[in-house]
């Protein structure tokens, strides 16, 4: 949902509801399972990754790629090695990271970067290839930000100690100083850190994340992989974002330095992923909150991003058949859509 519409898909169809037009049904057949999702720069055009699986050889992997500008469907298949894990969105074009290998050493893990779409048209080129570091499969990017090319989004690096005495060209920093001892005793290690790639030449830079001395700062690696942050979380060198835990943070994108703003919604070891779902925008932030011990509760907040505060919330009605659903089914719910009327609602201004 954007001030546009709202686009949504299924295998046989896409679909666009705008305020005052009639609801567009576009056939546009495709396979069924909506990998990732992202909106251009007009926000109007959609560009869907769906996950085909692999070939019938084992050999190669089946995405179709789905361009919707708002009148008609343009599918593409695109065969490649592995699934697209995550994309990004820079302007008019969108690009793409697998976790892939060298199709030699089948166990030296890479991070491709490619391009899907560039100017509104389809144009599949690999841009760089890394090795993974210590990326782990819990890299979150659900939508990151980009600015000037500038991609921008927290990462979870973990690996084993065998890694620590490896030298990563991506790494300017020295691995060891941010790990505890825990870490280097033990087999596995893990640690949270912002990434920042350039979408035209594909270089990568890795930072830790630290406190305001400059010392490290170690996070749950689950929660880290549950944290939420999208295209608005970017704020000239703040980039802002949504912690696993319940917990609005911002960091500095050239320093990695860290600062917490509040702990508001679950606490800690009480979460889960259909917990909650962050939305930036410029000033606030506003958050769907599913609360745990009150299944029948969802309320959204509106939280000031300078300060952390809270500036409003309300509840959620009606929802209760939906989320527990018929036959005792449950419904995960995964994000929220808000009409852009609504704002004077969530502002907490009279309608």
């Amino acid at each position: 949902m954007n001030v546009k519409g709202l686009f949504f898909a299924d295998k046989d169809n896409d679909y666009w509801l705008a305020e005052g037009q009639k609801p567009k049904v576009v056939p546009s057949s495709k396979v069924d399972t909506q990998a990732k999702l992202g909106v251009l720069q007009d926000n109007i055009t959609h560009v869907g990754v769906y996950n085909g699986g692999f070939t019938e050889d084992g050999e190669g992997y089946n995405e179709d790629i789905v361009l919707f500008d708002g009148q008609k469907a343009e599918k593409h298949r695109f065969l490649t090695d592995h699934p697209v894990s995550s994309i990004s969105v820079c302007g008019s074009s969108v690009y793409a990271y697998q976790l892939t290998d060298d199709g030699v050493n089948l166990s030296k893990e890479l991070i491709r970067f490619s391009s899907l779409i560039v100017d509104n048209h389809y144009h599949p080129r690999t841009i760089s290839t890394h090795d993974n570091i210590l990326t782990s499969d819990n890299v979150v990017i659900s939508n990151p930000s980009c600015t000037n090319d500038s991609i921008v989004f927290i990462s979870s690096q973990g690996g084993n100690s065998s890694t620590i005495k490896k030298k990563h060209n991506d790494l300017d920093y020295n691995l060891r100083r941010f790990l505890t001892a825990e870490d280097t005793e033990g087999e596995n290690f893990s640690y949270a850190t912002i990434e920042q790639w350039d979408a035209k030449t594909g270089n990568r830079r890795v930072l830790p994340l630290v406190d305001e001395e400059a010392r490290p700062v170690h996070f749950h690696e689950s929660q880290i992989g549950y944290s939420y942050y999208d295209s608005h979380s970017l704020h000239g060198d703040q980039f802002y974002w949504w912690y696993g835990d319940g917990g609005l943070l911002r960091t500095e994108v050239n320093s990695g330095k860290t600062v917490r703003l509040n702990r508001t919604h679950c606490q800690k070891d009480n979460w889960s992923r259909s917990c909650f779902w962050a939305s930036f925008s410029d000033k606030t932030v506003d958050v769907w909150y599913h609360h745990i011990n009150e299944p029948d509760r969802v309320t959204i907040t509106r939280q000031d991003l300078d300060t952390g505060k809270t500036i409003n919330t309300i509840e959620v009605k009606g929802l209760e058949k939906i989320i527990h659903g018929a036959g005792g089914s449950n419904t995960i719910d995964r994000s929220f859509a808000v009409n852009p009327r609504a704002e004077k609602l969530i502002s907490g201004q009279k309608v």
